[in-house]
């Protein structure tokens, strides 16, 4: 792994997370918001720390299956919109006027509207928890179709979570800021008139 060649690599670790602060903000509102659509109380919860887990939300058990899993891949799903939106804003910002026409205001707005998807991005993956909850919930209700169906989708975020260790995380952002990217491409080049 990494971390073994990297000296002080909890200190790099820790400073990441902070960087990133913003995005396990996202991601536990994510499932806080997923839980009171639900109908369920939340117990307790964090939004952001130093530890580990950088952040929570401890709340009272779904009874069905579709809840469990919903409420375990909503950041999945919120984290990756903000990214891709951020992207899409920030390059459409950058490609509709030359570079150097530009303000400091638009430029700063530019940066911020990168690391705010930067950090989304790199926390959508479900956490430990997050994939062991879907699995029990899967385990518990074998027969149920839903449960079945979304066996494809667990084994998924299995591998999301399991590869996060080695950078994963990372290549997801990128590869949304590409989609980004070629979703700009082409609003550029079947537009001959401009932006919009």
């Amino acid at each position: 792994m990494i971390q073994h060649y990297i000296p002080s690599w909890n200190r790099v670790q820790r400073l990441l997370l902070i960087a990133t602060a913003f995005g396990v903000i996202i991601h536990e509102l994510a499932h806080k918001e997923m839980v009171e659509d639900f109908g369920l109380r939340v117990r307790d919860h964090c939004y952001f720390q130093l530890n580990n887990p950088s952040g929570y939300v401890i709340h009272d058990e779904p009874r069905g299956y579709f809840p469990t899993f919903a409420i375990s891949t909503a950041p999945f799903f919120l984290n990756s919109a903000v990214t891709y939106t951020t992207f899409t804003i920030a390059g459409g910002m950058l490609t509709s006027r030359p570079i150097g026409s530009l303000s400091q205001l638009q430029v700063g707005g530019i940066i911020v509207l990168i690391w705010l998807g930067i950090s989304s991005g790199v926390h959508a993956f479900p956490s430990s928890q997050d994939t062991k909850n879907i699995w029990n919930a899967t385990k518990r209700r074998w027969w149920n179709p839903i449960a079945i169906l979304g066996i494809p989708a667990i084994i998924f975020l299995l591998f999301l979570d399991k590869t996060k260790a080695i950078g994963s995380n990372y290549v997801f952002t990128a590869g949304i800021a590409y989609l980004s990217y070629r979703f700009l491409r082409f609003l550029f080049t079947s537009n001959s008139l401009g932006w919009f």
